[in-house]
């Protein structure tokens, strides 16, 4: 009767065992079709896959990897809130600072991309200040340059991108902008003061002259 017993506990223990052998193996296949259907740019049906691998993932194995890859679908959809909502749920179900990491710069470029600056600011800002990013510094400052570049705030961008390098090419350009925009402004006060002098300034001197001229007659009349 023992013997039986064991015998039985030996066949149900195997069974359970390859049951869940089993069940793993689909899992693996399902999050290898998911994955096919996403590097083929079929985001729709990647979504639905990757929803329901997420379904049946009792154990949670694939909780990063499918909310990310759901998160970047969403976004390359342009369905940014919807992006932001799964990069949040892989940032929860992540194992290492690595993935963590991953996940918050893509919620901060989905925040970007819809134009929600601040709050891509304020994530980059608490990523600053944590020490597990303090190795990831300057990729920091890059995504605040393009967060401020977005928010049209020219100068603070230069600053973020001359954290990197004082010769960083998109600190150059940024730069470049601010001394357009001053020029602009300066062009725009001139031309208050003495019409068409804004024009001259600005390189426009046919047009300039002619209407300094004008208003010099017509002040003249």
């Amino acid at each position: 009767m023992k013997t039986f017993i064991k015998y039985c506990s030996m066949v149900l223990l195997f069974y359970c065992f390859a049951s869940s052998l089993n069940a793993q193996d689909q899992l693996q296949t399902q999050f290898e079709y998911a994955n096919k259907l996403f590097e083929s740019k079929q985001y729709f049906d990647a979504i639905t896959e990757y929803k329901r691998l997420l379904f049946f993932d009792s154990q949670r194995q694939y909780a990063f990897q499918a909310n990310y890859r759901i998160g970047q679908s969403y976004k390359a959809g342009a369905k940014f809130d919807e992006a932001i909502r799964f990069f949040t749920l892989a940032d929860l179900n992540s194992d290492n600072n690595a993935q963590k990491y991953s996940a918050k710069i893509e919620i901060i470029k989905s925040n970007i991309l819809r134009r929600t600056t601040d709050r891509a600011l304020q994530i980059l800002d608490e990523m600053e200040k944590t020490d597990s990013f303090s190795t990831k510094t300057d990729s920091i400052y890059y995504w605040q340059g393009w967060a401020y570049m977005f928010a049209d705030n020219w100068q603070k961008a230069s600053e973020s991108f001359g954290k990197i390098s004082p010769n960083h090419e998109l600190k150059i350009l940024c730069d470049g902008v601010v001394n357009d925009k001053v020029s602009i402004t300066f062009a725009k006060v001139i031309s208050y003061i003495l019409p068409g002098s804004g024009q001259i300034y600005t390189g426009n001197y046919l047009s300039g002259f002619m209407s300094l001229g004008y208003h010099v007659l017509f002040g003249y009349l």
